[in-house]
């Protein structure tokens, strides 16, 4: 959670923490929730749309929806939020917020 949203976050066990994006920059947090379960896939995206049945972590302060998406950068798979308006992916990344235009979305099955 971060100024009131619920954000799709990295989680760095060693560390004990997640990190989040938010206004361009990575934030640590030290309480988190983790989504665990069957039933999900990793789907890429082509030409930025949104499956149907994408998982939404709750809703921008403006009411778009936000996803929870990966992308690669830098090596990593790292996991963060889509946003459905701008229809990219940022990721929380070097203390700074990451844009990725090639990404994939987490969907239920």
């Amino acid at each position: 959670m971060h100024e009131g949203e619920m954000l799709p976050a990295k989680v760095i066990p060693s560390k004990g923490c997640a990190y989040v994006c938010y206004g361009g920059y990575e934030f640590q947090k030290p309480t988190y929730e983790v989504l665990t379960g069957y039933g999900y896939v990793w789907i890429h995206v082509q030409h930025h749309g949104i499956p149907p049945n994408a998982v939404s972590t709750g809703r921008a302060r403006n009411g778009d929806p936000i996803y929870f998406g990966r992308g690669h950068h830098q090596g990593s798979l790292t996991p963060g939020l889509i946003s459905s308006r701008q229809r990219c992916l940022y990721i929380p990344y070097g203390g700074r917020e990451i844009r990725l235009d090639s990404y994939e979305v987490l969907c239920r099955q």
